[in-house]
């Protein structure tokens, strides 16, 4: 028997572990990046980045597939 797929904005999404594992994978590879930052007294600044970016690549990522969510700086208090 054949399934058809319903051609939607929806049809790239990766199932929830496959999906995790590529966002475990992109902090370790970030980490990997800013860590000489962490060398000169920056980790705080390191840490904040991390959370940052992730954050964009998520929203990035619905952009990509047709969701419409804003791309912004978020503010911290």
């Amino acid at each position: 028997m054949v399934q058809v797929v319903k051609k939607d904005n929806y049809a790239h999404w990766l199932e929830e572990e496959r999906y995790a594992k590529l966002m475990g994978q992109t902090k370790l590879v970030m980490g990997q990046i800013l860590n000489p930052l962490r060398m000169y007294g920056q980790e705080v600044f390191v840490d904040g980045a991390m959370i940052e970016l992730m954050h964009l690549f998520e929203v990035h990522g619905k952009v990509i597939r047709g969701i419409d969510v804003p791309i912004e700086r978020r503010r911290h208090r």
